[in-house]
């Protein structure tokens, strides 16, 4: 038996619901200048927090109880605590709303004073440690030193130029430890 079959054409119309390209690059275009907004927002509050910390920060450590408080001059400390506080004052009433570059120059004036006392208090906090360290490894060379043979590859001058340079080191070591008491 032979099997008929039929063609019967089928009429349908396609509707296209999706945006087009030239849309597309429009929405996309916005979506980066967003994202661009908001990360000249985050960058401005990271610098508005860094501002507030250093503030912080200095305050406490420079008030009556604060570790760099010996480190800076009792007129320069006044007048550096006040400018803290005038910042912090500041923060909290006209700079709400402050542009990233102002926070960053108020920052790097309160950084141009309290930078340098951080760090004669680092100094003055290592620096014991680091003489001792000092002081031992130019005790070991003095003793190497000293127990060099006579037949060795080092000469006679060369071993009295280290043990001279050793007790130099010694004596600058013993100098700069009365200075620093």
């Amino acid at each position: 038996e032979v099997k008929k079959t039929r063609n019967t054409q089928i009429h349908f119309k396609y509707e296209h619901h999706g945006y087009g390209q030239k849309q597309l690059d429009e929405f996309t275009a916005a979506e980066d200048a967003m994202c661009k907004q908001d990360n000249v927002i985050l960058e401005i509050k990271v610098m508005r927090n860094h501002l507030e910390t250093y503030v912080y920060d200095m305050r406490a450590a420079l008030d009556t109880i604060g570790n760099y408080k010996e480190y800076m001059k009792d007129s320069d400390r006044e007048a550096y605590l006040a400018q803290l506080n005038q910042t912090e004052e500041w923060l909290y009433d006209e700079g709400e709303s402050a542009a990233k570059d102002v926070y960053e120059k108020k920052l790097s004036d309160l950084q141009s004073l309290g930078e340098p006392v951080k760090m004669r208090y680092r100094f003055h906090d290592m620096f014991p440690s680091k003489i001792q360290d000092f002081e031992v490894t130019v005790t070991d060379i003095f003793g190497k030193a000293a127990n060099i043979p006579d037949d060795s590859h080092i000469t006679a001058e060369e071993k009295e130029e280290l043990t001279k340079s050793c007790e130099e080191n010694t004596n600058w070591a013993a100098n700069s430890k009365e200075v620093q008491n």
